[in-house]
């Protein structure tokens, strides 16, 4: 029973690499019960022989073994988790006599003939030893003088090392923000892997951080495999769709400024109810609005904008129409303490650089939103105002033209902005 102990290190060792591949070879054992490490293969098992020890040892594995005894290992791949964070960081793939390593995060590969001798071996310079639990599942511990990581590792598909392609959370990251951008025209300011269920599945949580609270966007659970999967509602989800294409109207006014060397537009649309944080094309109050300014011949797209191009501050009374001359450009606007000007966060981070409205600004103190379009150059950040001699409409920087819009002789102080707001309500 002391050599069967001694071999199970050894042959637990093959387990984790599942290495295979090669033709089998005869076996050979001495008088006194000793042998020579051999690797067996065959079309599916890698098979291995372990040396039997002359110290007694601890049984690792549940099965029992005998000197010389050859251990089939399951082919194809396995997921590794930390078992100090509980972390899925590798794929390990046994396929022939080779034995792969994909990291879960970057898609690293690294693959190397496969070769253990007495319940270790060496991968990437790390020297682990293997602890075989049972046929599917195993242990590796890296040496003291390596990290000292322990690794469970368990076997959950057929696979070879040529056919298996599993995203890596870092493509999973981008192609999930990619995918909710384009339909949306919000680009999360962050996407992060929440957690793994198992080998296949992934959970991307996308959020914005506002006021220092996380705002969800959306959560998708997806197939490392696939890249599809659902959303937070059950909602088919394929991230290997293209980007959807969003509303992309003619806008004149983007090639004049584009001419002139400005980088956007403002236009001006009148005052708004303090509490109208809100609005659909459809919208009774937005509709009469955008009518009464005279301004749909001017700009006939003002009739035609998505809710998903539509931005406000939560104490905002001015409505205004922001054209960027890039219409790839991607827009965000920041909420800002009128008075500390201290960032409260984004209320607008756009996909692309189609108009949109935005409703803003309540004090004479200053604007409460800084609008930054990132279109590949360097351009510094603005606020729409009125000014405070005759009300014109204004724009914080030389190279952000405005546009005609809706004349007015002064700006709407906050009380009235209140009044008329319970007006509306009323």
């Amino acid at each position: 029973m002391k050599r069967k102990a001694a071999l199970l290190a050894a042959a637990a060792l093959l387990a984790l690499t599942g290495c295979a591949g090669g033709n089998s070879s005869a076996e050979s054992s001495t008088a006194d019960g000793t042998s020579a490490a051999v690797t067996e293969v065959t079309a599916t098992t890698t098979k291995v022989r372990t040396t039997a020890s002359t110290e007694a040892t601890t049984a690792i594995a549940p099965q029992e073994t005998v000197p010389g005894e050859q251990i089939a290992l399951k082919e194809g791949a396995w997921y590794c988790v930390d078992e100090q964070t509980n972390g899925l960081l590798y794929y390990w793939v046994i396929s022939g006599t080779q034995l792969a390593r994909f990291d879960v995060k970057t898609g690293e590969k690294l693959q190397q003939e496969f070769e253990a001798v007495d319940g270790s071996f060496s991968f990437d310079g790390v020297q682990y030893t293997l602890d075989l639990l049972h046929s599917q599942q195993l242990r590796l511990i890296a040496a003291p003088e390596d990290g000292g990581q322990s690794l469970l590792c368990t076997w959950f598909r057929d696979a070879e090392v040529k056919d298996f392609h599993p995203f890596s959370e870092d493509e999973l990251v981008a192609m999930a923000a990619e995918y909710y951008a384009s339909r949306t025209n919000h680009v999360p300011e962050f996407t992060d892997i929440e957690s793994s269920e198992g080998a296949g599945t992934v959970v991307l949580h996308l959020y914005d951080l506002v006021q220092n609270h996380t705002a969800t966007c959306e959560r998708y659970y997806i197939d490392r495999f696939s890249g599809s999967g659902t959303d937070a509602l059950g909602g088919s989800v394929n991230l290997h769709e293209p980007a959807a294409a969003g509303w992309k109207p003619e806008v004149p006014e983007q090639e004049t400024l584009r001419r002139a060397g400005d980088f956007c537009g403002l236009v001006y649309l009148g005052g708004v109810p303090v509490s109208k944080n809100y609005y659909e094309p459809d919208d009774e109050f937005y509709r009469a609005l955008l009518a009464d300014t005279g301004l749909t011949e001017t700009y006939p797209y003002l009739t035609e904008i998505p809710e998903t191009n539509y931005a406000c501050t939560m104490r905002g009374t001015e409505l205004w129409l922001v054209i960027p001359a890039d219409p790839d450009a991607r827009v965000n606007v920041t909420n800002v303490d009128p008075v500390s000007g201290a960032e409260l966060g984004d209320v607008y981070r756009s996909y692309a650089g189609a108009p949109f409205l935005l409703k803003c600004n309540y004090s004479d103190i200053g604007p409460d939103v800084r609008i930054t379009v990132n279109d590949g150059s360097e351009r510094p950040a603005f606020s729409p105002y009125l000014s405070m001699e005759d009300g014109s409409a204004k724009a914080s920087e030389s190279r952000v033209r405005v546009f005609e819009g809706v004349k007015t002789t002064g700006s709407e102080s906050p009380e009235e902005s209140s009044e008329s707001d319970s007006a509306a309500s009323d």
